[in-house]
């Protein structure tokens, strides 16, 4: 059995989809129901557009189980009628858990990925969540 939970933090990451649909498109429920919201300051930087920002900006720490898996070794009978000396099969599912209080949808993607910004950049918009999987391995030694 293996486990594997990365954590990551100390960092502030800007929430580009949020400005995006809210600044640009004017569809946030802030701008329909005002007084709905509390902070008054956080109305205003809503009502100017995307002349401000520091609404946007938040952490964006984050804990990811990013595995479990196990390990079964099968019977030497059974490796012995594939030819094999030993066997064994692994499942394993990844992306399994995520934990943050960022607003946007992925604290790890960047929309500055690449070149202009690594994979690890401070603005989201227009990204994807990692994708949970679960894989099937086997093995054989000859």
């Amino acid at each position: 059995m293996n486990a594997f939970v990365d954590w990551r933090g100390g960092y502030k990451k800007l929430d580009g989809n949020y400005r995006v649909r809210c600044g640009a498109f004017v569809l946030c429920r802030e701008l329909y129901y005002p007084d709905e919201v509390q902070d008054k300051a956080l109305l205003g930087a809503v009502q100017a557009g995307t002349a401000y920002t520091h609404h946007l900006i938040s952490d964006a720490s984050f804990a990811r189980f990013r595995e479990l898996a196990a390990t079964y070794t099968l019977p030497p009978s059974f490796a012995k009628r594939l030819g094999a000396s030993r066997a064994s099969v692994t499942v394993a599912g990844r992306n399994l858990g995520l934990w943050t209080n960022f607003p946007g949808i992925e604290p790890e993607a960047s929309f500055n990925g690449g070149t202009r910004g690594g994979a690890f950049g401070q603005w989201e918009q227009s990204v994807l969540p990692q994708l949970r999987q679960f894989v099937t391995t086997v093995n054989f030694n000859f």
